[in-house]
C-alpha cells in the first residue's frame, strides 16, 4: 500500500536524523576517519538486512540501520573533504565531491535497471547487495586514508597534523605550503579555544573556553542561521521526493513498467551533468549567485481535476 511504501522509505531518514545529532560529539571524540569507517559499516550491515529481508518489517528495520549510516556518512564526509582541501581549492573540491554522491545515485538507478530484467526476488535483492560491495570499498578504504589534519590539531597531535599536511602537499610543488597550512590552522584552533587574544606561546597556559551546542549557537547564531536554513530548504523543496519516488511519478505521467525506470535514469544523468558547472564557477562567480541561480526554476501550470 502507499502508507507501506512511505512508511519504509522514510524510515531511512528517521535513522539519518537520529545519527546526525549524535555526529558532532562523535566525530569531535573519535575523529573523522573512524566516523566514516563506522558510519560504512553501518551502511552496509543496513544493506545486508535488507537483502535478506523476508517481511517488510525486517526490510525497514534494515533500512533505519543503514539510514544510521547515511546520518554519519552524509555530514562527516563533506567535513571530512573541507578539512583535507586546500583553503584555495575547498570550493572546487566541495562540488566535485557532491558530484560523486549524485553519481552514486545515478548508477543506483542504472542498476535497478538493469536487474528489473531479472525474475523474482533477485531483481531488486541484487540491487541492494550491490550497495553493500560498494559500502565495503568505503569501509576499506577507510583505513587507509589519512586522518584530518586539523581534527588532529585540535587534539594538540601537532607531529602527526603536521606529518599528514606534508603527505597532502607533497605534490603541490611549494616547499613551504605544509607548514603556512599548519600555522593557518593552528591559529584557528587556538582562537577558537582559547579566544582571540592569545598567542602560540600562552596557549598551552590559558583556560579552554568550553563549547557545547548551545554556546555555540549563541556565538555563531547568524552563521549557524545561514547554514541551517539554506539547507532545510534546500531538502524541504520536495527533491527527496523526486529522487525516491520519481518511478512512480513518471509512471502517473504515463510511462509505464520499466520505461518509468528508463526515464528516471535519463532525469539521474541531467541530474549529474548539472553539478559540473560548479567545478568551474563556484570560484569565479562564488557560493552566492550559484545558489540563487540553483533556486531559479520554470513551472507550467498545473490543471486540476475536479
Amino acid at each position: 500500500s502507499s502508507i507501506e511504501i512511505g512508511t519504509v522509505v522514510a524510515v531511512l531518514e528517521i535513522g539519518a536524523l537520529i545519527a546526525s545529532l549524535f555526529l558532532g560529539k562523535i566525530s569531535n571524540r573519535i575523529g573523522r576517519k573512524r566516523t566514516i569507517i563506522i558510519g560504512a559499516f553501518l551502511f552496509i550491515i543496513g544493506g545486508f538486512i535488507q537483502s535478506l529481508s523476508p517481511t517488510l518489517l525486517c526490510l525497514g528495520a534494515g533500512r533505519l540501520v543503514s539510514g544510521f549510516g547515511i546520518g554519519f556518512l552524509s555530514g562527516i564526509v563533506p567535513v571530512y573533504q573541507s578539512e583535507i582541501s586546500p583553503s584555495e581549492a575547498r570550493g572546487r573540491m566541495g562540488c566535485i565531491e557532491f558530484t560523486g554522491n549524485i553519481l552514486g545515485y545515478s548508477s543506483s538507478i542504472w542498476i535497478d535497471y538493469g536487474c528489473s530484467y531479472f525474475k523474482g526476488d533477485i531483481s531488486f535483492r541484487m540491487p541492494i547487495i550491490t550497495q553493500c560491495i560498494l559500502g565495503g570499498f568505503l569501509f576499506i578504504g577507510g583505513f587507509f586514508i589519512v586522518e584530518s589534519p586539523r581534527w588532529l590539531l585540535e587534539k594538540d597531535k601537532d607531529q602527526e597534523g603536521f606529518h599528514v599536511l606534508n603527505l597532502l602537499y607533497s605534490d603541490s610543488g611549494e616547499l613551504n605550503k605544509a607548514k603556512e597550512e599548519f600555522l593557518s590552522i593552528k591559529r584557528q584552533v587556538i582562537n577558537e579555544k582559547f579566544g582571540n587574544d592569545v598567542s602560540f606561546e600562552n596557549a598551552r597556559n590559558s583556560q579552554v573556553i568550553k563549547t557545547n551546542y548551545f554556546t555555540i549557537i549563541k556565538r555563531h547564531k547568524y552563521r549557524i542561521f545561514i547554514g541551517c536554513s539554506a539547507l532545510f530548504w534546500a531538502q524541504f523543496n520536495g527533491i527527496n521526493l523526486i529522487s525516491y519516488y520519481a518511478p512512480l511519478v513518471f509512471e502517473q505521467a504515463g510511462f509505464k513498467g520499466r520505461t518509468a525506470l528508463l526515464v528516471t535514469g535519463i532525469n539521474s544523468l541531467i541530474y549529474l551533468a548539472s553539478t559540473i558547472p560548479t567545478w568551474f564557477l563556484v570560484d569565479k562567480w562564488g557560493r552566492r549567485p550559484i545558489l540563487i541561480l540553483s533556486l531559479i526554476h520554470i513551472s507550467e501550470p498545473t490543471r486540476l481535476d475536479v
